[in-house]
């Protein structure tokens, strides 16, 4: 019977080990992801303020109308969306990630 048992949490154990791997193998994957993402949304930030001036600019010149500038600042803030959204990811990882290895502030 205490081998049976023994033999149970051995087996339970070596499972929350893999399931604690996965789980930091992904965190990380998701912690490079939404670097890249963070990364992708500041240079599109940068281009679509670029184009806000642009439209601007040809707005007072007569060549462009009211709603491509609009359009314009509504796809600027869209891509400060996906810049923030890509920092809550960012620290859901990393949270994640230390949750996995069991420190508090390790990474980050």
């Amino acid at each position: 019977q205490a081998d049976i048992t023994f033999q149970e949490a051995v087996l339970e154990l070596e499972k929350l080990e893999k399931q604690i791997e996965t789980d930091v193998r992904t965190s990380f994957y998701d912690y490079q992801k939404s670097i890249i993402q963070i990364d992708s949304a500041f240079d599109k930030i940068k281009f679509r303020e670029e184009e806000i001036k642009v439209n601007e600019i040809s707005m007072l010149m007569g060549e462009a109308s009211g709603v491509q500038l609009l359009e314009s600042k509504v796809r600027l803030a869209d891509e400060k969306s996906y810049y923030f959204q890509g920092l809550i990811n960012y620290y859901i990882a990393i949270a994640n990630m230390n949750k996995g290895i069991g420190l508090i502030g390790y990474y980050g």
